[in-house]
């Protein structure tokens, strides 16, 4: 708990170690320890020791297997070790004792996001969506794969423009959008959606950047070269060379 509430540092690492030899110590003494077992979980993934912290939360499943906080810890640490298949299989098991929780499906849709498992994050998504209306990052992330995996821009635009109807959709949902529709060869409408974007963040470059492609697509030299301008001064390296 110490370590828990420190800023990284030696001490930090110094206390999360001291927790390891104590749990370690405990489980040897009483193995059938489902809490300590969790603990020493905790205690690894504090140390980024990852593997060793899933496998302790193994452990406890094992002697407890309703223990839904080991299934939701598994998950949350295998995300980080990025092995997502199992990050998925440990939050469809959480989600049996803790039903119903918008969090859990769209941590499950990222899961499968992220193990490129595009039908299967969509599904995940659009349960988060039943459960919690006009979420825009499950929205726009329904998105981005229709439009980047499946390469089904009607979709993505759908869905895109469902995600921007909230005020606090971020700006990659914009970028993602206005590229969907510049892909289904409507780029008026995609210029639209990147001014648009512009207008709630004036100073990202990436939508200054797409703005300014789609001018130059337009055959619009002058607004093109005065994006690029603006790019250059918020962010030079997008201009070079890749």
């Amino acid at each position: 708990e110490a370590a828990d509430s420190l800023p990284l540092g030696p001490q930090r690492t110094q206390y999360y170690t001291e927790a390891v030899k104590h749990l370690q110590k405990a489980v040897e003494i009483y193995p059938q320890h489902s809490q300590a077992y969790l603990l020493l979980g905790n205690a690894y993934n504090g140390l980024s020791r990852y593997r060793d912290a899933i496998a302790a939360y193994e452990m406890a499943i094992k002697i407890k297997p309703k223990f839904a906080d080991a299934y939701r810890n598994a998950a949350v640490v295998s995300g980080q070790a990025k092995d997502y298949l199992n990050a998925a299989a440990n939050w469809r098991l959480y989600e049996q004792y803790n039903p119903g929780q918008s969090a859990v499906w769209y941590s499950r849709g990222q899961s499968f996001m992220n193990a490129r498992m595009g039908d299967s994050a969509i599904f995940a998504f659009k349960r988060t969506v039943e459960l919690d209306p006009g979420n825009w990052e499950a929205l726009g992330n329904i998105a981005l794969i229709y439009g980047r995996d499946l390469g089904q821009f009607p979709k993505a635009i759908e869905y895109g423009e469902l995600a921007i109807q909230n005020q606090r959709a971020e700006e990659w949902v914009y970028e993602n959008l206005g590229i969907a529709h510049a892909m289904s060869g409507n780029l008026p409408q995609s210029l639209n959606t990147f001014q648009n974007g512009l207008t709630k963040y004036p100073q990202s470059a990436k939508l200054h950047y797409n703005a300014a492609l789609t001018y130059q697509n337009l055959g619009d030299t002058a607004n093109a070269n005065l994006m690029f301008q603006k790019v250059m001064a918020l962010d030079p390296s997008m201009l070079q060379p890749r």
